[in-house]
Order: C-alpha cells, then structure tokens, then sequence
C-alpha cells in the first residue's frame, strides 16, 4: 500500500487528497493530506475499526513520529463503526521530519473490521 499512496501523493501535490483501498485479505486503508477529510469504514454490522497502524509526515515518507500519530487516531476512531476527520497538525502534531523536502503533510491509515466483542452476546 505504501508504494500506491506516493503514487497518488504525486498526483495530489499541492491539492488536497483523499484515498481508500481494501486489500484482498480484508484490510482496508485511507490516506488523506493535510486539511483533508480521512474516512473509515463503515464496517459491517457486529464489527468495528481496529487501527493497525497510523503513519504521518510529508511526501512518501509518512513516518515520522508514529507513536503519537497511532495514539491519536485510535483514540478518534478504535472501536467505531465509522469514524471521520480532518487531518491537521494541530490534531496530530508536527510529523518533526526535519530536512524533508515541503510536501503536503499526509495521514495513511492501515485497519480492518473485527468483531465487536465488547457489545455483543459473544
């Protein structure tokens, strides 16, 4: 999935970009620039997001500071059905990629849709 998201970062620089994918296994993803709207799910009835991982910074190298971006984006979305945002920096910090080259700022997001166990008869 990394190699699709530069791709569409190129396309997309200089505008904002949104983009989502489902793998062939299931897992899902959503990119968005910077001031875009990131959109997750909708999972199934019974089923919620479970973030796999969280990556932010500028261009094709969207990992700057993963902990905190992973952090922010489950306490957003985790255990939704849905879950809908506006990337921005004051939400998940400066990705602190110092020396980059300026770029939009990109949020990619990998998750699937599991069982929701805490409200189910499971």
């Amino acid at each position: 999935m990394a190699m699709q998201s530069c791709v569409l970062l190129m396309i997309g620089l200089g505008a904002i970009l949104t983009a989502t994918t489902t793998s062939v296994n299931g897992d899902r993803g959503a990119l968005a620039t910077e001031n875009g709207l990131l959109s997750l799910g909708p999972c199934a009835d019974g089923k919620v997001i479970q973030i796999q991982e969280a990556r932010y910074g500028n261009g094709c190298n969207c990992s700057c500071d993963a902990g905190f971006t992973n952090l922010a984006v489950r306490s957003k979305c985790q255990g939704e059905q849905t879950c809908s945002f506006t990337v921005t920096s004051a939400l998940l910090g400066d990705p602190g990629c110092g020396g980059k080259p300026k770029a939009p700022n990109t949020l990619l997001v990998t998750y699937a849709c599991v069982p929701d166990y805490e409200n189910s008869s499971y």
